[in-house]
């Protein structure tokens, strides 16, 4: 029996191995944002603000209030008195000149600002993650390019040192050689290091804790693409959230316009009392009575008007009141208002143009970058075209015997240092692809998949 146990463990701690989790650049963005403190915390808040605004609709109910209150007089040389008074009284908003609205378009506008900065945000987490993510990508490539360059240095210094044994072949060249090779061992664990930092702080961005591996999507093969900028300023016009900001604040900036024109007209509602009162229980006498209120607020003055018929529970009094008050000159601000109304839409109006103008620019900018890149990819891989000529011309030499095995050792390193010139390079090149990308509000790789690659 112990040993059907032990069997059973052994196999399902080879089967339970966690594998390293592969992420797609794609699933890393996702994980940084959702992961992110910030930016999930400022996203529960706006949820909470929302909710928060949809309770202003309590504006529109009825209001409610209850008071008590019990009055003993105690005399010295009288019989004393008491008074119990319950009052109640009821307020129905019928109309307010769209104030509520008009403060609920208001705190809608923050909200937006709100979430627009928030927008920003996550496209900078985003594009941060996707920054590593490339970078991580170029490094490793780099990094076996060094090891290759390192295997293959130990490889000639081998064959030199036997020329060496030898006599065909000069102290002084092993020597060198050996320099070349320790520098080259060097150069490859300062990459390795730095490609572990990398892996580090992508880990902590995107909040995983165990081992991870990256979907090679940078191939040895790519090439740049023939873009177009129509399609990109189309995309970026569409998917800005800059412009969907402008456009929503440009929206409810009218609407309020629009609800402002009627603030001049006065709230109305309507209003009930009931009292009753007794000097002992049950209660014995009351009184009620109904009307409607109106209140004024405006740049000239701002007060209120009420209007009242009730009666008593005897039926022997008919309660009619009537009540106003006025604040004259209590708000000379309104008299701007609506020149401020105007100022801000046309200031609105303003940043949408100007901000068509400069993706424009910024595209036209982009463009030339991305075709720069193009151009140095293909000079970098021409100078890699080269250093391999070379390093057959070299070898070809050396079985002449008219350059030595150090001669053969330089050109191979040459090769090796213009192939990570050309690795870095298309790492460029992707990165500008990824600006454009960036400025379009598109995913990664998106241009790759619509767009064919240069001829």
């Amino acid at each position: 029996m112990k040993y059907i146990i032990l069997i059973i463990f052994f196999i399902l701690s080879v089967f339970c191995i966690a594998e390293p989790v592969v992420l797609t650049v794609q699933e890393a963005t996702q994980r940084a944002v959702l992961y992110s403190y910030d930016i999930q915390a400022g996203y529960r808040d706006a949820a909470i603000t929302m909710k928060a605004l949809g309770l202003d609709i309590r504006q529109f109910f009825p209001e409610i209030n209850f008071s008590f209150n019990n009055n003993e007089k105690i005399e010295t040389a009288d019989i004393d008195a008491k008074v119990m008074t319950l009052h109640i009284n009821l307020s129905q908003p019928l109309w307010d000149g769209g104030r509520t609205m008009l403060a609920m378009l208001r705190k809608q506008r923050e909200i937006e600002q709100l979430l627009d900065e928030l927008a920003e945000k996550t496209l900078h987490v985003k594009e941060n993650v996707i920054k590593l993510y490339y970078d991580i990508l170029i490094t490793k490539k780099v990094l076996l390019v060094k090891q290759e360059a390192v295997a293959v240095g130990e490889e000639q210094l081998k064959l030199l040192e036997a020329e060496l044994k030898a006599g065909v072949a000069k102290e002084i060249d092993y020597k060198k050689a050996q320099l070349q090779v320790s520098s080259l061992k060097i150069d490859a664990e300062k990459t390795e290091l730095e490609l572990r930092v990398k892996y580090s702080k992508l880990a902590r961005l995107i909040n995983v804790h165990n081992d991870f591996v990256i979907q090679d999507i940078i191939t040895n093969a790519v090439k740049g693409l023939s873009v177009k900028e129509n399609y990109l300023l189309a995309q970026a016009l569409v998917r800005s959230p800059k412009l969907r900001y402008l456009a929503k604040q440009q929206d409810l900036l009218m609407r309020e316009i629009m609800l402002s024109r009627f603030s001049f007209l006065p709230s109305v509602a309507l209003v009930a009392s009931f009292e009753t009162s007794t000097d002992t229980l049950p209660f014995s006498e009351y009184s009620w009575s109904i009307g409607l209120s109106f209140s004024f607020s405006g740049s000239i003055f701002k007060g209120n008007t009420s209007v009242f018929y009730g009666r008593n529970s005897s039926n022997t009094a008919e309660i009619i009141s009537q009540r106003s008050d006025a604040l004259p000159l209590s708000n000379m601000e309104e008299f701007l208002q609506h020149e401020l109304y105007e100022q801000k839409l046309a200031r609105i109006v303003f940043d949408i143009e100007q901000e068509k103008r400069s993706l424009k620019e910024k595209f036209e900018d982009l463009l030339f970058l991305y075709t720069a890149a193009k151009q140095e990819l293909a000079i970098a891989e021409k100078d890699y075209d080269l250093a391999l000529k070379n390093l057959e011309l070299t070898q070809e030499m050396k079985r002449i015997g008219t350059v030595t095995r150090l001669d053969v050792m330089t050109a191979t390193l040459d090769v090796s240092q213009k192939h990570i010139a050309v690795i870095q390079q298309r790492g460029q090149l992707i990165t500008a692809e990824r600006s454009l990308e960036s400025a379009a509000y598109l995913d990664p790789w998106t241009l790759r998949n619509l767009f064919k690659e240069d001829e």
